[in-house]
């Protein structure tokens, strides 16, 4: 689906079918497009085969597919290539059909073999094919025959069966057909291409999959798909989140949007009847969503309850890198449900992708070997119009302890420790300064709730001191009830609380409103934090929205230090170097703009 949103995309097909000499005169004046059609008609008429056909017969009318049939002998082997506007090509050649005379016990076994440009080889093999695929599609060139094109719809056709032309009708293809689940309820906008995309690789997978989708881009919604596509035909949805404040949101939302008939239970401390309400829904016969927090799921009153449920339920792990926990692992042992998704913005730290393998296992292959993953990162869902794109302001702050080559190793973090209370002070001055130019501002500081406090109540001094309007401040701690932390929410979509000033508690899960600037108060070393608390800010508020988001963040300028000192800031702080010019590389700034900054404040040595 996504190709069909590219500009110039288009995919040519070379084939053979029952097509003799005797038939070119027919297909020259056009009468074999009637017998293409007929073939078509018939698959339209299949309940099974509709959408697919639909699918075929919307790309050939929107000119993003030529079929190209070749009047003679057509070589049994499959050759292709796949290449992009810089020229970059996979080539390959193979057959899906083989066999091995003699040996082969399993019928036929797949073989292909590819070429890919700036590999060694590739002039020699894959640009081969390549050339003679293009002179047999666009040029007509194919030894001992002829080849003919279909790449039209007669207008009889298209009417009959509605074969949608545009690509936003191309994706409605797609689109699930919900039962219990009210999606206009969450968003008049509807699925987007992204999560139609996840969620039918997720059902073709026998309901097992992994979706590593950036922040921002409705992982959760996405998951909810999922649950009432499970709930038509089975009775149990088991969610599970680390966090009550995440859970609770999960709650939240299936309580606005799911129909009555599907019970929800919440099973956590703060419910603590929880056990025997959700014995009593399975006893009654009734289709439930179960809303776990891990702490519990995990529990052994957590795996009593599961077992009742004799593994014939979807499960759903939200933030599933919080599962390398060694806590887990007794579950992954004894529970293996029907069904199993997984969400995460960002499955582990670059490098430690061996960690986490018995995740993806564990979600996205099935028993017979298949494996659904789909990955939406950020640059990606940047790039497409999934999330905004957006201005990099970097702010440089000078040192107040001059250091030498003698100087203390220690004193090092005490700069730093310097530095961090320079950031917190100086953000309440651009938070006001923002407020000028953009609605919405958002400010992480932490990690202490102090830390908040104290910001709120310095951003609202200095507001007032040229400005009358009070009240257009709150925080988000993680301290407020479901309530109140929802209604201050609402107020800061509105437009009614202009800043929000938040700690860790708003990185993971949570529903957070669609803010234009994001102020860095507080840095980390988690390159996963770093896309999270970037999709905050970049969520677009409907899929129209061209609007250009701003996240500030903040550099030490360490030029006036000795070399020595110098080194010893980038060994210890390196991932600020690291998160700096990955913030800068995806935006509108530009990273070289990222380099010059650090190499004037000292950063590269």
């Amino acid at each position: 689906m996504g190709f069909c949103k590219k500009d110039g995309a288009k995919i040519s097909i070379l084939t053979s079918t029952e097509v003799m000499p005797s038939d070119a005169e027919d297909i020259i004046l056009g009468y074999k497009l009637r017998d293409l059609e007929l073939s078509l008609e018939s698959l339209l008429l299949d309940e099974e085969t509709n959408i697919a056909a639909k699918f075929v017969c919307a790309l050939i009318a929107s000119k993003k597919l030529d079929i190209h049939v070749v009047k003679g002998p057509l070589y049994h082997d499959k050759v292709g290539f796949f290449s992009d506007d810089q020229n970059k090509c996979v080539a390959f050649t193979g057959s899906g059909n083989e066999t091995i005379p003699g040996i082969s016990k399993d019928k036929n076994f797949e073989r292909y073999v590819l070429s890919w440009s700036g590999h060694v080889g590739f002039s020699s093999y894959g640009e081969n094919w390549k050339r003679e695929l293009i002179d047999a599609i666009d040029h007509g060139i194919y030894a001992d025959a002829e080849i003919f094109r279909f790449d039209e719809l007669s207008d009889y056709f298209m009417q009959k069966f509605d074969i949608p032309t545009n690509t936003d009708e191309i994706i409605q293809l797609f689109q699930p057909d919900f039962m219990y689940f009210d999606y206009d309820l969450l968003s008049k906008n509807g699925p987007q291409p992204h999560q139609i995309q996840a969620f039918n690789g997720w059902r073709e997978n026998s309901m097992f999959g992994f979706f590593e989708h950036a922040t921002g881009t409705y992982k959760t919604a996405t998951g909810l798909m999922c649950a009432d596509s499970f709930l038509r035909d089975l009775d149990y949805v088991v969610i599970s989140t680390p966090r009550k404040i995440i859970s609770e949101n999960w709650g939240r939302l299936i309580g606005n949007c799911f129909s009555k008939e599907i019970s929800l239970i919440r099973c956590w401390s703060d419910y603590k009847d929880w056990h025997s309400e959700a014995i009593n829904t399975v006893n009654s016969g009734r289709k439930a969503i179960f809303v776990f927090v891990n702490d519990t799921l995990w529990s052994k009153q957590g795996l009593s309850f599961l077992k009742i449920l004799r593994d014939e339920f979807l499960l759903i792990a939200d933030e599933t890198h919080r599962w390398q926990d060694s806590r887990s692992e007794e579950f992954l042992d004894i529970i293996q449900p029907k069904a199993r998704l997984a969400l995460t913005a960002k499955l582990s730290e670059p490098g430690l992708e061996a960690d986490v393998e018995h995740l993806l296992d564990y979600f996205a292959v099935t028993k017979d070997g298949q494996i659904y993953y789909d990955n939406l990162d950020l640059s990606y869902a940047i790039r497409e119009g999934f999330l905004r794109e957006y201005h990099y302001d970097l702010v440089v702050l000078k040192p107040k302890i001059p250091l030498d080559e003698f100087s203390n190793p220690e004193i090092i973090s005490e700069v730093w420790s310097d530095f961090v209370e320079k950031k917190r002070a100086y953000s309440p001055h651009k938070i006001v300064e923002k407020l000028n130019d953009f609605n919405r501002v958002l400010a992480y500081t932490g990690p202490k709730i102090d830390h908040a406090v104290e910001m709120l109540e310095e951003t609202q001094r200095i507001w007032l001191l040229d400005n009358s309007m009070t009240g257009i401040f709150k925080k988000v701690t993680g301290n407020e009830n479901q309530k109140s932390r929802h209604r201050i929410i609402k107020q800061f979509n509105l437009g009614n609380v202009r800043s929000l000033v938040a700690i860790k508690v708003l990185d993971e899960g949570v529903s957070l409103p669609i803010s234009d600037v994001a102020i860095m108060t507080t840095s980390t070393t988690s390159h996963r934090q770093w896309i999270q608390r970037r999709g905050r800010v970049l969520r677009k508020e409907n899929p129209a929205d061209d609007s250009k988001a701003m996240i500030v963040d903040f550099i030490l300028d360490i030029s006036s230090f000795h070399d020595n000192i110098r080194q010893r800031f980038l060994d210890t702080y390196h991932s600020e170097t690291n998160r700096i010019l990955e913030f800068g590389g995806l935006s509108l700034s530009g990273i070289d703009q990222s380099r010059s900054i650090l190499h004037d404040c000292g950063w590269f040595v």
